[in-house]
């Protein structure tokens, strides 16, 4: 797995702030609903994930594999998504100083593709499960 460039990624994303940077409670505050919709898509994922190796399948994005292998663990799992969720809530949150309407824009299509993965992995594990 590639952690330490998960990491990386993440602690680069932290780690830049504007000069007129909010505090992380008044960003979170100010933070689209559909960005935390997103961020509950991205747990049933991995969970849904999860539960879908443990039935013998793999990781079907091939975006995701790079990271994670093609049968991840519970825990790499569980990392990969609190990784990816820090980031897109950062993405959103720095598109939010520029254009706040288009941080509501961009985490709607996020959560919306997302609800499709988590509906697309929902039949695969219903299937596994018969």
């Amino acid at each position: 797995m590639k952690l330490p460039l998960i990491l990386a990624l993440l602690a680069t994303a932290c780690a830049a702030q504007p000069a007129y940077a909010r505090d992380l409670g008044q960003r979170l505050t100010d933070m689209p609903d559909e960005a935390f919709a997103t961020v509950g898509a991205f747990a049933a994922d991995g969970v849904l994930t999860c539960m879908i190796v443990k039935d013998g399948g793999r990781e079907a994005n091939p975006l995701v594999r790079p990271f994670i292998g093609k049968h991840p663990s519970c825990g790499d799992m569980a990392l990969f998504t609190v990784a990816k969720s820090a980031l897109f809530l950062a993405g959103i949150s720095a598109l939010q100083d520029v254009d706040p309407k288009a941080a509501r824009t961009a985490a709607r299509l996020s959560m919306f593709v997302q609800g499709g993965v988590v509906g697309f992995n929902l039949t695969v594990a219903l299937k596994g499960r018969r």
